[in-house]
């Protein structure tokens, strides 16, 4: 995304956004379409359904206001990458207009938001408050990965750190 300029370098982008759009190339059959508007998923998809039953997808708001270093943590890595697929393949199919505003923002600035409040408050500007998206961002989850018998279908957002 870098190198065609979707994103520009050095630029800041939250952790969600510049892998989140990167992993939604990623593909199960590399002989069909792929891309994050395709069935074709990465396979992401079914960690993230894993994450969701087993009650660890962190808040929105968490995955937001993440910084680069939290994200690189070894326990974080992997959950980071997988909540970030989530999030932007949730916004690009239920609110591609606010993604598109949200990405011209980040377009017309030298540097992204240099801290969680500032990450939160762009993407707010955008979307509109993280409480309120939440339970949107659940119901995408639910739908996304069908629980097996036994397993939870619906949790509670974590706690804010």
């Amino acid at each position: 995304s870098f190198n065609t300029g979707i994103l520009k370098q050095r630029m800041g982008y939250p952790m969600w956004l510049a892998e989140g759009l990167a992993c939604n190339f990623e593909f199960t059959d590399a002989d069909q379409p792929f891309g994050p508007l395709t069935d074709n998923l990465s396979p992401r998809a079914a960690r993230l359904g894993q994450l969701f039953a087993d009650g660890k997808i962190a808040s929105l708001k968490s995955i937001v206001t993440m910084s680069p270093s939290a994200a690189r943590q070894p326990d974080n890595k992997g959950p980071t990458y997988v909540q970030g697929w989530g999030l932007f393949r949730f916004l690009i199919t239920e609110r591609p207009n606010q993604l598109k505003a949200y990405l011209k923002d980040f377009a017309a600035r030298s540097r992204g938001p240099a801290n969680g409040a500032q990450a939160l408050a762009a993407f707010e500007a955008a979307f509109g408050p993280v409480k309120d998206l939440e339970k949107n961002w659940q119901a995408f989850l639910e739908r996304s990965g069908p629980a097996k018998p036994g397993q939870r279908t619906s949790v509670a957002p974590p706690a804010d750190p």
